[in-house]
């Protein structure tokens, strides 16, 4: 009578590959929507140093002005205008850059949001495939043993 040879150890170990490779995948697409949640913190991070150097600047103009106003008195040198325009100037720029970043804070929320959309259909495709291919491979494991 021959002997049948096991196979146990050598399909163990590939069913185990196999089941790295997911982890691996899964942790790969876990990691890269943490990347872009980070990108997005990161904005968040330089839209407020963009409005904090915007607030400095405002008040850079406004103390030079007061500056010039007591360094030279008087109608003679009057500067009302200048400020004025200055003052509009800067609400402009805070009207533009607010609706500029909300526009991107927009797109960026869409963006990330069919990304996730993306990758959920995505893993849940491969995990179907993994899972289909297991259970082809577990009775394929099967015949091989003779059980």
């Amino acid at each position: 009578m021959s002997e049948r040879r096991s196979y146990n150890p050598m399909f163990d170990l590939q069913q185990n590959l196999l089941a790295q490779g997911q982890r691996a995948f899964r942790q790969g697409m876990d990691m890269q929507g943490q990347a872009m949640e980070a990108f997005v913190r990161g904005l968040e991070t330089g839209e407020s140093s963009q409005q904090w150097g915007t607030d400095l600047s405002r008040r850079y103009v406004d103390t030079y002005f007061d500056m010039l106003e007591a360094t030279f008195p008087g109608e003679e040198f009057d500067l009302g205008g200048t400020r004025e325009m200055m003052v509009e100037q800067f609400d402009v720029f805070d009207e533009m850059r607010g609706d500029t970043w909300s526009s991107f804070h927009d797109a960026m929320r869409e963006g990330t949001d069919a990304y996730r959309e993306f990758t959920d259909e995505y893993v849940e495709m491969v995990d179907s495939s993994f899972e289909a291919f297991t259970s082809a491979y577990r009775r394929t494991q099967r015949d091989a043993s003779g059980r």
